[in-house]
């Protein structure tokens, strides 16, 4: 698997993306023969020692050559020298954001987030770390660690893990690991893990699994696995399966199978499975 940072030499030059880790994608990019034998370029990473990329410390960064056949013209501390110097005095600038709260604009770009705040556009792509804060448009995608929280409109897509939270418009995708949380608005869609919750409007969606919790609005439905919990609102729809768990109010729906259990409020209605159960209270209805 392709590491930050990944490039590959020729004989007069260090090829990368700022975009991709993938050689394959840089050799494919570049046109370079990967067909023969014995391929005219190498294949290398730089990467930290001590495995945190955010350690700038010149020497927690070694060269390693990631294929097994050499070229003869390949002058292993020559390329280190390079790559050092391109790596420090280029990347780190350009890809790097740390203790920045100045809501930087990338466009286009990936970038590596450390307590620092930034906007992404046009298919950018962020990682996010420690406190920092992203908002994401037009296809983007961020990944999320520690309590880090992002803002996502225009089909962008985050992943959550830790304590991160994010809120989603405009048919954006979220998927939460380990008490991560978001709120989906405008047909966004959400699958959640490991305790997240999530509250959903606007015909959303969402999948929970793990003890997962959500609550719904106008219209938004969820499926609910390995013992979730969902609260409904307003026409919304959910289906339930293992041990869930649902309340519903307004007109409300939901399919019930396995163990599952549900209260009914209002007008609610449930089709009942397995060994479901409902209790009803108000106009709500029960078919099983």
């Amino acid at each position: 698997m392709c590491e930050f940072f990944s490039a590959v030499v020729v004989k007069d030059k260090i090829l990368y993306d700022l975009n991709s880790d993938s050689h394959e994608i840089i050799i494919e990019n570049n046109n370079l023969d990967d067909t023969t034998m014995n391929p005219n370029f190498v294949r290398i990473e730089y990467i930290p020692v001590d495995e945190n990329i955010f350690n700038h410390d010149v020497n927690n960064w070694k060269l390693k050559i990631d294929q097994d056949l050499i070229p003869d013209w390949f002058d292993k501390e020559k390329t280190e020298r390079e790559v050092k110097d391109l790596f420090f005095n280029k990347i780190v600038k350009e890809m790097f954001l740390v203790d920045d709260k100045s809501w930087k604009k990338i466009k286009n770009s990936r970038v590596f987030l450390k307590n620092s705040y930034a906007e992404l556009y046009d298919d950018s792509y962020a990682r996010l770390y420690g406190n920092s804060r992203a908002k994401l448009y037009d296809d983007s995608y961020a990944k999320l660690y520690d309590d880090s929280y992002a803002v996502l409109f225009d089909n962008s897509d985050a992943r959550l893990s830790d304590n991160s939270k994010a809120e989603l418009y405009g048919n954006s995708y979220a998927r939460l690991y380990g008490d991560s949380y978001a709120e989906l608005f405008g047909n966004s869609n959400a699958r959640l893990y490991g305790n997240s919750k999530a509250e959903l409007y606007g015909n959303s969606y969402a999948r929970l699994y793990d003890n997962s919790k959500v609550d719904l609005f106008d219209e938004s439905n969820v499926i609910l696995f390995n013992n979730s919990n969902a609260v409904l609102h307003n026409n919304s729809y959910a289906k339930l399966y293992d041990d869930s768990e649902a309340k519903l109010y307004g007109n409300s729906k939901a399919e019930l199978f396995d163990e599952s259990n549900a209260e009914l409020y209002d007008e609610s209605k449930a089709e009942l499975f397995d060994e479901s159960n409902a209790e009803l209270c108000d106009n709500s209805k029960v078919e099983k």
